[in-house]
This record gives structure tokens, C-alpha cells and sequence, in this order.
């Protein structure tokens, strides 16, 4: 496959329907893993931990469970963009 779809046609709705469809991918898996880590560590679940910074350190066990978990959800992503390439 070429990959030709609208080469040569600039459509603004199509480039913003693809960022919300990117964000939402990565925003739903990032919640997933962090669940899932928070379960594992017997930590409460909390918004907090997507979407404060201060969580983000590897001083404690759950920050550093929170790093591990952006890190995973970065590789899947960097994943899924080289195979949707293919």
C-alpha cells in the first residue's frame, strides 16, 4: 500500500478528528496501566496520579510505579504509530 488517502487535499476537520482520536487512545491507556499499577500496589486509584506532576518521582513506590506506567503507555503508543504505519 501507497498510502494515498487525500494526499493532495487539506482538510483541517480530518487533521483534528486525528488528534482527538490520539488523545483519547492515549489518555484511556495511561488510565488503564495506572489503575492497574495502583491495583498492584494497593494503592487508592486517583485522578491525581494522570494528571498531577508532583506524583511523578521515584522517591516513593508509587510514583515510581507512575513513571513506569508513562513509560509503558509511551513504548505502546510509539508501537502502535510504527505499525499503523506499516
Amino acid at each position: 500500500m501507497s498510502g494515498q488517502f487525500r494526499l493532495s487535499i487539506f482538510d483541517p476537520v480530518l487533521i483534528i478528528i486525528q488528534i482527538i482520536t490520539i488523545q483519547s487512545l492515549w489518555y484511556t491507556s495511561l488510565g488503564i496501566l495506572v489503575f492497574v499499577t495502583d491495583a498492584l500496589h494497593g494503592s487508592p486509584p486517583c485522578l491525581a496520579h494522570m494528571f498531577a506532576y508532583q506524583d511523578l518521582t521515584v522517591k516513593s513506590t508509587t510514583g515510581f510505579f507512575l513513571v513506569i506506567s508513562y513509560l509503558v503507555n509511551s513504548l505502546c503508543g510509539l508501537v502502535a504509530l510504527l505499525l499503523s504505519n506499516l
